[in-house]
């Protein structure tokens, strides 16, 4: 698990950092092995997070979506040993982390997840179409004044998700670890 190297500033500061102190509900989108959900419930004691991921392989059409990234071409395999990870980080962390397997837009729909969370960590889907449908989903979820976070903003082997979050909102602030965060 990536832990960062000695005072970089990664996205789980971020987020953290963005948020404060008081008791939060949050959700991570593409949560793989469990790294973020790792590092955000340990520095954030008053988190209750919705872990959300699909851990399963791409679809050749997905693949063909995102021809610079890694992750399309990775085997079943690969994301069965990340939800193993990713199990034993909920596990860790008992009542304050909820593990769900699914589609992160679809998830949005699920009866476990409240219909009013403090923020959304967006770093599950990185192609246009999957993004768009990301945030319109999750958008409804977030109370007013809270937090959307995107992942691989300004990246080079991501330019959707850029274009995606350029489109959709004006006031963006954009912080380290290809960070963009936006106040709803």
């Amino acid at each position: 698990m990536k832990k960062g190297k000695p005072g970089q500033r990664m996205r789980w500061n971020v987020i953290a950092d963005a948020i404060g102190t008081q008791p939060v509900v949050g959700v991570e989108l593409g949560v793989l092995e469990g790294t973020c959900s790792s590092n955000l419930l340990r520095i954030m004691p008053q988190l209750q997070l919705y872990m959300i991921d699909r851990w399963s392989a791409y679809t050749q059409a997905e693949i063909d979506a995102a021809p610079k990234s890694r992750m399309p071409s990775r085997p079943q395999e690969y994301f069965d040993e990340a939800y193993s990870r990713a199990k034993a980080v909920a596990t860790e962390y008992g009542d304050r982390a909820v593990i769900i397997k699914g589609e992160s837009a679809k998830a949005a729909n699920y009866k476990r997840v409240p219909d009013q969370v403090d923020f959304v960590f967006f770093d599950a889907r990185h192609d246009r179409e999957g993004l768009e449908a990301d945030i319109a989903a999750w958008i409804l979820k977030v109370r007013d004044g809270g937090w959307l976070f995107f992942h691989d903003y300004k990246s080079k082997n991501h330019p959707d998700v850029t274009a995606v979050v350029d489109a959709i909102f004006t006031d963006i602030h954009v912080d380290a670890d290809h960070m963009a965060v936006v106040r709803v």
